[in-house]
Order: structure tokens, then C-alpha cells, then sequence
């Protein structure tokens, strides 16, 4: 005994006309070719994909120029960046030969001031202290962390740079 083979009806989509699913059909079936839609509805429904259509198009504005806003923001962080760390590097050179002198500087009076040794150091010790606190310190830890690869603040402050 054979068996018939089975079939399968399916509707996929947005259907505009009309349709016929069915298993099996005997005798004559019959569409209108004319549209189910009166004018109207066809004019409300033309509209409506207008309306649609619009929309996207807004969001797709909307969509490109937040890209836009997005990528000139990167941008000009990175400018800044790059211009921060310009200022560092600057400033470093110059802290590292402003302590290079200091250095020898507290060298040189701890050595030449034979009464006042005491007080030559601890006051040549403060400065270095200071100077290394203050300026050298803070851009010497910028610098390296940029060269660890870590994220770096820029100060939003130019003068503290």
C-alpha cells in the first residue's frame, strides 16, 4: 500500500489580495482581479508608507549625524591628547634639568658652606623635595603610564598642564 504524499499550504508576508489556502480544491475557484481596496483606503495606505517612510529616513538623519558628533568628539580628544603630552614631554625636559641643577646646586653649598652644612642640606633637601613633588613627579607618572599603553586623563584646566 503507498502512501500519498502530504501537503503543505503556507502564507509568508504581507498579503494585499485575497487568498486561498486550502488542502484541496474541487471545482473552480474564482478571485476578482479588481483590489479589495476602495480609493480611500488605498490613499490612506499610500500615506501611511509615506509616513513610514519619513520616519525611517529621520532616524536614519538622526542615526548619521550622531556618528558625525561622535567621531569630531573623538577627534578632538585625541588632538588634545596629542597637545597635552607635547606640553608634558616639554616640561619634563625642562623640571629634569631645572632638578639636575638644583642637585648640584645642594651639592655644591652643602660642600662650600663648612658652618652652615646643617642647614645648607635640609633647606637644598626641601627644595628638591618641592621640586620633585610638584613638577617633576606628576608629568614623569603621565609619561609613563602613556608608555604602559594606560588611559590618560587630559586635565580639562590648560594651566594645569
Amino acid at each position: 500500500m503507498s502512501e500519498q504524499p502530504s501537503s503543505r499550504n503556507e502564507l509568508d508576508g504581507s498579503v494585499g489580495g485575497h487568498v486561498v489556502q486550502a488542502g484541496a480544491i474541487h471545482g473552480d475557484v474564482v478571485l476578482p482581479a479588481s483590489s479589495a481596496l476602495t480609493p480611500d483606503e488605498a490613499e490612506l495606505r499610500r500615506r501611511s508608507v509615506q509616513r513610514e517612510l519619513r520616519r525611517l529616513d529621520e532616524e536614519d538623519a538622526a542615526r548619521e549625524r550622531q556618528e558625525t558628533e561622535r567621531r569630531r568628539r573623538k577627534e578632538r580628544r585625541q588632538k588634545e591628547l596629542a597637545e597635552y603630552l607635547n606640553v608634558v614631554r616639554r616640561k619634563h625636559r625642562r623640571y629634569v634639568i631645572l632638578l639636575v641643577l638644583t642637585a648640584a646646586t645642594g651639592v655644591w653649598v652643602t660642600v662650600e658652606a663648612d658652618g652652615m652644612a646643617g642647614w645648607a642640606g635640609a633647606c637644598w633637601l626641601a627644595i628638591f623635595t618641592l621640586l620633585m613633588s610638584n613638577l617633576w613627579w606628576p608629568r614623569w607618572k603621565v609619561l609613563r603610564d602613556v608608555k604602559a599603553g594606560r588611559a590618560v586623563q587630559v586635565p580639562a584646566d590648560r594651566g594645569t598642564w
